[in-house]
């Protein structure tokens, strides 16, 4: 009896696997370098006034409302035209496909609701850790209610940040790298130009650089163990947006201006007590992350490498599990079939028999023939 399921493989990454099977050979890390480079640009360009422009209509026919020049300056993280830009130039130029990129569409909008409770979660662990060692102030913002419409935009423009950044570190770049250096390498790598993009921002400090650098290689391992940019883009989107919008906190040093919530936290040194060797300030900001905001803290790395240690034996769990060859649906939900096997010849035997000419003489020499025969059930095989 034939098996009806393929033989079975090391389960692998399947972006990683389009992206290595599609690329054609060219000299991949100076395109990869330059081509962030200029989209970045471009797309600086082209959407560098959506946030402001959004925020003073809200402003302007909705309600007022104060727009700081930081809140003004997060128009350079909306960078719609980056997910298109990338996109064009995978399609047409690289001559890859989506699917090599994450895109994939089954599940995808669980998997982008997974994405933002995870996000939610992870940063209210920082905001507690943080809490619990200085302690604080917590209250509901009176206004929040009546700003509703800022906020609404506000959400958006993270959710385009974040498919954005997603797309074309880990979308893009950690891909183009992988499909020739493995996932390690690439996920190092992209984590480096994931931190070195905040060089520029408010309050940047050596935490703060150590901290996006983990949680690059968090995103990275994440994105390769869902196959999938949307569980990364939404994670990515909502640990932005909690932070200002929602505790009104500082996102990576920007002042994003109204909140739902406002949270403050006391002074002192927290838990540690280092007999006077680092002033009370230093330790101070070690908890709160100072100007730069939690994502500089000390609660942040603590999350961070818990993560990157979970998400590195959830991978190793993945990698070791055997899946179906033609396993997957890829963007347009059109799975590869499985072919059927080949019908067993039919069978014959082979019997001597002698031919005679008309008249009754012997014609010629006896040959053999295949003649088709009968099984016990009376039904010829043919």
């Amino acid at each position: 009896m034939a098996k009806s399921v393929s033989n079975t493989r090391q389960r692998l990454s399947r972006p990683f696997e389009y992206a290595r099977k599609e690329s054609k050979g060219r000299n991949f890390i100076l395109l990869c370098l330059l081509f962030a480079i200029v989209m970045w640009c471009v797309s600086d360009c082209i959407t560098g006034s959506i946030y402001g422009i959004a925020s003073q209509l809200v402003n302007r026919y909705i309600i007022p409302i104060t727009v700081t020049a930081d809140s003004i300056n997060l128009s350079n993280a909306v960078r719609l035209s980056t997910i298109i830009l990338i996109c064009l130039y995978v399609t047409h130029f690289e001559k890859r496909s989506l699917r090599s990129m994450g895109f994939i569409a089954r599940h995808w909008f669980a998997r982008y609701l997974g994405g933002l409770l995870a996000g939610f979660l992870c940063f209210a662990v920082v905001v507690g850790i943080a809490y619990a060692a200085l302690g604080g102030s917590f209250h509901l913002n009176a206004d929040s209610g009546r700003l509703w419409p800022f906020f609404v935009v506000t959400g958006i423009c993270f959710i385009i940040q974040g498919l954005a950044e997603e797309v074309m570190l880990r979308g893009y770049f950690l891909t183009s790298l992988g499909r020739r250096y493995g996932i390690g390498f690439s996920a190092i790598v992209s984590a480096i130009a994931f931190s070195l993009l905040h060089f520029q921002n408010p309050g940047m400090s050596v935490m703060a650089y150590i901290n996006i650098f983990l949680t690059g290689i968090f995103l990275a391992q994440l994105f390769y163990r869902t196959e999938s940019i949307w569980t990364a883009a939404a994670w990515h989107a909502v640990w932005n947006f909690v932070q200002g919008s929602f505790w009104g906190l500082r996102v990576s040093g920007l002042d994003l201006g109204p909140s739902i919530t406002t949270i403050s936290f006391g002074e002192g040194r927290g838990p540690i007590d280092l007999n006077g060797l680092v002033s009370e300030e230093f330790l101070h900001e070690l908890w709160s992350g100072g100007e730069f905001g939690l994502e500089a803290s000390i609660g942040c790395t603590i999350l961070m490498l818990a993560l990157i240690l979970l998400e590195g034996i959830l991978i190793h769990a993945k990698m070791k599990t055997p899946v179906p060859e033609q396993e997957g649906t890829i963007l347009d939900h059109c799975p590869i079939p499985i072919p059927a096997p080949a019908p067993a010849p039919p069978a014959t035997t082979a019997q001597t028999m002698e031919v005679q000419n008309p008249d009754g003489t012997p014609g010629a020499p006896a040959r053999s023939v295949l003649i088709p025969t009968t099984d016990q059930t009376g039904i010829k095989n043919v």
